[in-house]
């Protein structure tokens, strides 16, 4: 029986220069103590596939290659329920766990302030059984940082009116999406089951990238991503939220102000629930 389990990391490439094909392979290695002490460990290859214009930006693509966005959540459930999903009568060791996970990054909006990457995190266990996560970066090429909402916002903290605006925009948009797939659905539920914890402040939409615009170099909003079982139940998969700039342009910081204007625009079909 394994009573506790960390992570370590170990990249099997250097990266001085981005790989032609943009994916990197790491070893993720995990130590398990076990209930007399001893200790074993359980290693298995990593993929992150990141988007060859990200080379672009080497401080950014090093970033992203040397990490994941998301834990290794599936796989640390599977070293302690080797068998998790198979038949009741199984009888697996860590020898025999079949894991696997996938990352990719895309670049998503560029302009020459501001880079807005995306990232699909898909773990598998046994072959099947998926475990799917979104992360995002909005990066500040002159700074070679990351930005986030709350340097984009002049005042981002919690039920500040800018966040009240997206709150309150991407509450109702979710809902909407809701009925249209769900005709009859209990929005009453939903909004106290499922959106109780969307509220107006940072951590209730970490993952965002930033939407086309009808003016160029612009961007005409943000898109919040949510995967599947963040907002809703495992059937209805995805929710891709845009907000155009218009809702929260009065409440930008005056030095990212001019990072948005116009429509957004974009296809409605990249936003449906997937």
């Amino acid at each position: 029986m394994i009573r506790a389990v960390f992570i370590a990391w170990t990249a099997l490439t250097i990266l001085w220069a981005a790989p032609a094909n943009g994916l990197v392979v790491q070893t993720v290695k995990l130590g398990m103590s076990s209930v007399d002490g001893e200790q074993e460990s359980y290693s298995t290859p990593v993929e992150i596939e990141i988007d060859p214009a990200l080379a672009a930006y080497p401080v950014l693509y090093g970033q992203l290659a040397d990490s994941t966005p998301v834990s290794h959540s599936l796989l640390e459930v599977l070293l302690e329920e080797p068998c998790l999903h198979l038949q009741e009568n199984c009888e697996l060791s860590h020898a025999d766990i079949r894991y696997s996970s996938h990352t990719r990054w895309m670049l998503v909006w560029s302009n020459d302030e501001v880079v807005s990457a995306f990232a699909t995190f898909a773990e598998y266990a046994h072959g099947e059984f998926p475990n799917h996560r979104f992360s995002s970066v909005l990066w500040d090429v002159a700074e070679s940082r990351e930005l986030t909402l709350a340097n984009l916002l002049s005042d981002a903290r919690k039920n500040s009116r800018g966040l009240v605006a997206l709150s309150e925009m991407i509450r109702a948009e979710i809902l909407s999406q809701k009925a249209e797939l769900f005709p009859g659905f209990d929005a009453n539920y939903d909004d106290s089951f499922w959106l109780d914890d969307l509220t107006a402040s940072l951590g209730s939409f970490p993952v965002f990238t930033l939407a086309p615009s009808t003016e160029s170099n612009r961007a005409g909003g943000i898109i919040v991503h949510f995967a599947p079982l963040d907002v809703g139940y495992l059937r209805e998969g995805a929710y891709h939220i845009l907000v155009p700039q218009a809702v929260f342009a009065d409440y930008l910081d005056p030095q990212w102000a001019n990072l948005f204007g116009g429509e957004p625009d974009i296809n409605a079909d990249a936003l449906a629930p997937q």
